[in-house]
């Protein structure tokens, strides 16, 4: 194949592309396995494009250190991305027969471009030029893919059935296995109670979304864990991001510097495809507020797929935070527009701890957390919290997505904002809790599960699923699905 050329056609694309500031392309030639081994550690892509040859036995062919060519199979490649493809949301294999290796990567990447049988130099060099070009006008993976394979038809090439898009297999049945046992815990379902009161919440506006790092922990790099290999943490507890980032702030001298290098990390990373995802499934519940701990901007880009136009607004947490807004000229939506109110159209998504435009509103240390919940209770949640956001946390049904019991900013929200809209009528609300969280107490699980259930309804007013956020999610539509045909059927029918 012609690599140079192809290189140079998707270089001189991005030169005029609206987002070409967003993308960084590094080129590497004659790449050996040892190569490529050190290019996915220095450089960490979020795209990896594999432009070379591959065999009808479907190996790719790489150099080995004889600078002579060699086959590698797909299960060994799969293998180097189940350990080092975490960053890596797409992976682009433009050569021949491709498919084999992308359906084994598939298993650890979201996204694997590959080819069901021999290509042209020509389809493949304009497919991966409107690919990218697809995406540098801000287009997901998903609509690049097929706008690259319309345009080898509009080109009278007619290669556009060769290139495959492979999704990782998302299971919809979850189940983690306890480390040392053969023991399994599968999804524990909701009692039917329980839906039905979300379903009518959901119905009549009276639900409130959380959504926590879960719900975009597969997009986003694991920070703690990378800080912690970075900056040599000492402790134990390396999994923590409050923690690593407390012990960042205190190592370098600077509190700006976990949060403005953070906020860098999250600006990076492409927006996904949320087709069939849980916050594509929160954007069509068509509710007017969805309160989020996370700093990035998913739940608006989910909610601008579904044809909202949502507002986002962030928590204005300290008298410091508050002084540099109004400095900086950053007022909130309900001082731009006092007749502002949240609704189906047009959403507020309220970021309670901060966000990435504005690492200074971030809540991320240890520090941050705890003078969050002191601000909240020497100032109260009407200073705090504008007036919508306060009464849908006092008359409204919480749906958690994207916690755990164990996380930090969960026990936050209620130990500190919600403890001060407390009220006898506050509606029960449900969590969704992923089942690797009774993994540690795999000698008693049934038990541990028991006590927690009836600790969260007890002490939270929670009703626990046990399940990941995809399966709930895609439970929850169906449901909703078959209550609008039940409406449907109901109010057609005859007296």
């Amino acid at each position: 194949m012609k690599v140079i050329q192809e290189y140079n056609e998707i270089y001189d694309e991005f030169r005029s592309v609206r987002l070409r500031d967003q993308f960084e392309l590094v080129q590497r030639h004659a790449v050996s396995i040892k190569d490529l081994q050190r290019i996915l550690l220095e450089q960490e892509p979020q795209i990896l494009h594999f432009s070379g040859h591959g065999s009808q036995e479907s190996a790719l062919i790489f150099q080995n250190e004889d600078g002579q060519s060699e086959e590698v199979s797909p299960n060994a490649l799969a293998e180097l991305f189940k350990i080092l493809g975490k960053n890596i949301r797409c992976v682009v294999l433009n050569s021949c027969y491709s498919e084999k290796q992308a359906k084994a990567i598939a298993k650890h990447v979201d996204y694997v471009i590959g080819m069901v049988r021999a290509i042209s130099d020509n389809a493949a060099t304009k497919f991966a030029v409107y690919f990218y070009q697809a995406l540098g006008f801000g287009k997901d993976i998903r609509d690049a893919f097929d706008l690259a394979r319309s345009q080898l038809e509009l080109s009278n090439i007619p290669e556009e059935e060769t290139p495959k898009l492979l999704r990782k297999r998302q299971d919809l049945q979850f189940t983690a296995r306890a480390p040392g046992t053969s023991l399994e815990v599968a999804s524990m379902p909701l009692e039917e109670r329980y839906w039905k009161e979300l379903l009518y919440a959901i119905r009549d506006k009276k639900c409130t979304p959380f959504i926590g790092p879960g719900a975009s922990g597969q997009w986003l790099p694991d920070m703690a864990r990378k800080w912690a290999d970075e900056h040599d943490y000492p402790l134990e507890d390396s999994s923590q991001l409050a923690r690593v980032a407390q012990f960042l702030a205190i190592q370098e001298g600077e509190e700006m510097f976990p949060k403005n290098t953070l906020s860098r990390e999250i600006q990076n990373v492409i927006p996904p495809d949320f087709r069939n995802t849980p916050y594509d499934v929160l954007a069509d519940l068509n509710l007017p507020i969805y309160i989020t701990t996370n700093y990035d901007y998913f739940m608006e880009e989910a909610l601008k797929k579904a044809r909202k136009d949502p507002v986002t607004e962030l928590c204005r947490w300290n008298n410091n935070l508050r002084d540099y807004l109004e400095m900086t000229g950053m007022k909130s939506i309900f001082e731009k527009e006092p007749q502002y109110k949240p609704s189906e159209s047009r959403p507020l998504v309220y970021h309670l701890h901060g966000d990435i435009n504005t690492p200074e509103s971030m809540v991320l240390t240890e520090r941050d957390y705890l003078d969050f919940v002191i601000n909240l209770n020497r100032h109260g949640e009407e200073v705090m919290l504008p007036t919508d956001v306060n009464s849908a946390l006092a008359k409204n049904h919480y749906l958690f997505i994207g916690y755990s019991l164990d996380d930090i900013s969960f026990r936050v929200i209620f130990q500190g904002v919600i403890s001060l809209v407390e009220t006898p009528f506050r509606q029960k609300s449900i969590s969704v809790q992923v089942p690797e969280y009774l993994n540690k107490y795999s000698n008693k699980q049934a038990k541990v599960q028991q006590y927690l259930d009836k600790y969260t309804e007890k002490m939270f007013k929670v009703h626990v699923y046990w399940g990941d956020a995809q399966k709930f999610t895609m439970e929850l539509r169906r449901r909703l699905d078959d209550k609008e045909n039940l409406i449907k059927t109901t109010a057609a029918a005859p007296f």
